[in-house]
């Protein structure tokens, strides 16, 4: 069974809470350009970017 994004997120700050905070804190959004999921910049900040479909 696959995890949601949310659920993913929940898990990992249980499991690891250093990377779970890392998550939580930057921008996520969807985008079909990309092959999988990728952490870019955008200005000052960074955002995670996920394909749907991956």
């Amino acid at each position: 069974m696959a995890l949601t994004i949310p659920q993913a997120i929940k898990k990992l700050l249980i499991n690891e809470p250093f990377y779970g905070l890392f998550l939580l804190s930057i921008d996520k959004y969807f985008d079909d350009s990309i092959e999988t999921a990728c952490v870019r910049r955008k200005g000052i900040n960074t955002e995670l970017a996920i394909n749907y479909q991956f």
